[in-house]
């Protein structure tokens, strides 16, 4: 049975696109052939009450009188990031795989008083289309903060002649909840779940997500192939 290495283990502490900081490090190990496989994670869940004193001290709580706010939620996800080398040859299935990555830092973030452009969602989502791609569908960690929809909006604007369908969005945290730390991993599963949908046909899925105490924005690309194509996959257990 393969072995976790506790010592080469990391953790990402940037909140919502931590897990993609993970899938990022992952590729990078997997390139170099230092390991067969990683796991990579995103957990969290709102325990701490001094966290939830600081969202509503700055009214960020969703409340009668702040229809624009989150409702904490709490998830976790875990997945199997591995190269094709020495995949078994009759294994004739498709899968997802991971295309690509993109950071970038957002200069006027939401706590700062001052219009964002969404310069640093414009381009982490831009690092992952690359001539030709278009975007079946996007997961992103909208949570009803007004801040997330505007960098969304601009991030769109200036990305949106790759996207197939404008207004095909998934935000699933009007239903879940923010997930904090576990956000992008959750929305990467949801992805992955409907890339692997023989009813609905689809390609590319992205993902984008923003922290909210830091200045990090990410997002990831996933594609859905055939058993013929090569690339980075991995599978959501």
């Amino acid at each position: 049975m393969p072995q976790l290495s506790r010592s080469e283990s990391r953790f990402f502490c940037s909140g919502h696109t931590g897990f993609i900081a993970g899938l990022a490090k992952s590729v990078d190990l997997l390139k170099t052939g230092e390991v067969d496989f990683c796991i990579v994670g995103g957990v969290d869940s709102p325990l701490d009450m001094d966290y939830l004193h600081w969202l509503d001290d700055t009214d960020r709580l969703k409340h009668q009188d702040n229809p624009f706010g989150i409702v904490p939620g709490e998830g976790a996800v875990f997945a199997l990031l591995r190269t094709d080398a020495g995949r078994a040859s009759t294994e004739n299935t498709p899968r997802v795989v991971l295309r690509a990555v993109g950071f970038a830092a957002e200069p006027m973030p939401w706590y700062a008083d001052q219009a964002s452009r969404g310069d640093g969602l414009t381009a982490a989502i831009s690092q992952c289309l690359s001539t030709g791609v278009r975007v079946d569908n996007c997961y992103g960690d909208l949570t009803g903060e007004t801040w997330r929809s505007a960098e969304w909006d601009f991030a769109f604007l200036r990305n949106g002649r790759q996207f197939a369908h404008p207004l095909d969005i998934s935000h699933p945290a009007d239903i879940w909840g923010d997930t904090g730390a576990a956000s992008a991993a959750m929305l990467c599963m949801l992805a992955h779940d409907e890339l692997m949908d023989i009813v609905t046909p689809r390609r590319h899925s992205l993902i984008f997500a923003a922290s909210d105490t830091r200045l990090s924005r990410a997002a990831c690309l996933l594609e859905r192939i055939g058993s013929d194509e090569g690339g980075a996959s991995w599978h959501l257990r």
